[in-house]
């Protein structure tokens, strides 16, 4: 999955992963292949990206992600 900003591209994101897994489940389909597992997976610039389906019975209600890196601060820019 790619995430853009208007200006560039994002290595990860949480928000866009939980509602593209969500949409893609409801739809049922991806791609022409079924979408039936309780989890999908995500190749992003930061890395895979694990995605668990959370269901009531068969509906698809939600997604829960695990970041594929810890979080990691770059170098600092000055103010100005």
């Amino acid at each position: 999955m790619r995430i853009f900003t208007p200006r560039y591209e994002m290595p990860f994101a949480g928000h866009p992963n939980v509602g593209t897994a969500f949409a893609l489940a409801r739809a049922g389909t991806s791609y022409g292949r079924a979408v039936g597992s309780d989890r999908v997976l995500f190749e992003e610039k930061a890395g895979l990206v694990p995605i668990s389906l959370l269901k009531e019975g068969a509906v698809v209600t939600g997604a829960r992600l695990a970041s594929p890196q810890l979080l990691t601060l770059g170098p600092e820019i000055p103010a100005g």
